[in-house]
């Protein structure tokens, strides 16, 4: 059953939607990196006496320059030589995902601009493995 109005099926809307909402999704993550929820720091707060959470990150932004008073370090300094591999492997993954995410809204988009058994077989097949290697 094809939408008369776009002439996809239900299966290929919903792939195009999840699509898109997954490409969103790892976008944000990449932006706005002091979700990701890495060394989460619970701390006092002096004048208050009530614990606050202060966020560190994988991709650590803070501004450690003494010369600027705008931002103060949060933090001491640490080693975060450790840190590297998982950054390198969180970047691969997002990307991997956001490959197969976009192959598969291509493959959704194909339909209506081509018949080609093989076309659409090697968009899938790509997705499908982009996909298994961001879960990797």
């Amino acid at each position: 059953m094809r939408s008369p109005k776009t002439r996809f099926t239900p299966l290929k809307i919903a792939s195009l939607v999840v699509g898109g909402i997954a490409i969103i999704v790892h976008i944000t993550a990449v932006a706005y990196p002091e979700w990701d929820g890495i060394d989460a720091i619970w701390r006092p707060a002096p004048s208050a006496q009530l614990p606050i959470k202060a966020h560190a990150s994988l991709w650590d932004l803070t501004v450690t320059d003494k010369s600027r008073k705008m931002f103060s370090p949060v933090r001491e300094k640490r080693d975060t030589t450790w840190k590297e591999p998982i950054i390198l492997m969180a970047t691969t993954g997002i990307a991997a995902g956001v490959v197969g995410e976009g192959l598969i809204v291509l493959t959704a988009l194909l339909q209506r601009c081509t018949k080609n058994f093989i076309v659409h077989l090697c968009a899938n097949i790509l997705s499908v493995t982009s996909i298994f290697c961001a879960c990797e």
